[in-house]
């Protein structure tokens, strides 16, 4: 008896080294992304990387990434006196394939005169998580800017039920949710086989978060190898899909709140890819909401692609350096042809009475 007692607890200590050991590993092998319980996740403060990255042609090149203290790619100087541009929107923005001077945010910095950027994305991040990040720095920056980056996932990312039977956009992370009556709940849009797992253990558990994950995946993966992903479903039913319309719903009341917030500020929106029948419905939620919209981005993207241009990283979903240098042009090109900073540095000397009026009127 005492033996198998003395067994049992030889296990139990086992498991319990094991455990200690694996979160002890991940706890030091700082992750881009990490816990946050207000955000559901967040880009990691001060985190460094320095190292290879291959882009999707499997070509190696250098890449060197750093964050400030808020998660920040770029910050630059709140109290300048410079057009400060705040950028925001998702792993795009973050762009944890290139480096920091690589970045369309940085290029775009450097590209103009008399410009403070400021950039902060996050991987698999929803329009409800953005606004949240514009909410807790916008009275730090004080932009005069704010350019809104989206992508046809956001619609995935901002419903629960959407994300559940997702398998290309689900990391199967407790996050903040808005409901269609405007309420904020807290939920992790895991597989339903695994909702006995309590989201506490996975919000404090880097090992429990990590293996989860994995499991999570496994079980999904059968879905995307038929390809049954909820994606699939709504290309194929289109905008009258049920659950898009319910995220559309959610959506616009997301992009209602950022442009409360940031009321007094110009917003201008562009996305990376225009996937139908997402892309459509982001297209009139962006003109709903008066935002000014830069077209041509997924566009160029594509031309370059079909010209046997590598644009893409080593997942074949973000974009390598070409990649951010295409998109930076192209916002460049619509910043200097609109004549937007001229205007805008006229207006705070106080020439242009209504910038904004000016440049709804001009586009």
């Amino acid at each position: 008896m005492k033996s198998k007692i003395l067994n049992i607890l030889l296990s139990l200590c086992t498991v319990l080294i094991i455990v200690l050991i694996g979160e002890s590993f991940l706890t030091f092998w700082r992750q881009p992304m990490s816990v946050d319980q207000k955000l559901g996740w967040k880009a990691t403060e001060h985190y460094v990387f320095e190292g290879t990255k291959r882009d999707a042609a499997g070509k190696e090149y250098h890449v060197s990434i750093a964050t400030d203290r808020n998660g920040f790619r770029l910050f630059g100087n709140p109290n300048s006196k410079k057009i400060k541009i705040f950028f925001l929107g998702d792993s795009f923005t973050y762009g944890i394939d290139v480096s920091n001077d690589k970045v369309y945010c940085a290029l775009i910095v450097g590209k103009l005169n008399n410009v403070e950027g400021f950039a902060y994305g996050s991987g698999g991040y929803g329009t409800l998580q953005e606004y949240m990040i514009l909410d807790k720095f916008i009275d730090l920056i004080k932009p005069d800017i704010l350019i809104l980056q989206l992508c046809c996932n956001d619609f995935i990312d901002n419903d629960f039920r959407l994300g559940q039977k997702s398998y290309y956009n689900n990391n199967g992370r407790r996050r903040p949710y808005l409901d269609e009556y405007g309420n904020i709940s807290y939920l992790n849009p895991k597989h339903s086989s695994f909702f006995f797992i309590p989201d506490g253990l996975l919000a404090k558990s880097r090992l429990a978060s990590f293996l989860f994950d994995k499991f999570n995946r496994l079980l999904l993966y059968p879905h995307k190898k038929q390809g049954e992903s909820i994606e699939t479903e709504i290309s194929r039913v289109g905008p009258g899909h049920e659950g898009l319309r319910r995220a559309v719903k959610i959506t616009k009341m997301s992009m209602d709140m950022i442009k409360n917030r940031a009321a007094g500020i110009l917003i201008f929106a562009f996305s990376v890819d225009d996937g139908q029948p997402m892309w459509g419905e982001f297209q009139k939620l962006v003109e709903q909401e008066h935002f000014n919209y830069i077209d041509g981005i997924p566009q160029a993207l594509r031309s370059y692609e079909e010209k046997g241009y590598t644009i893409r990283a080593a997942d074949k979903g973000h974009l390598n350096e070409l990649g951010h240098r295409i998109v930076a042009d192209k916002l460049t090109d619509y910043l200097q042809k609109e004549e937007i900073l001229s205007k805008f540095t006229k207006a705070k000397a106080g020439r242009i009475p209504d910038l904004e009026v000016n440049l709804q009127r001009d586009n």
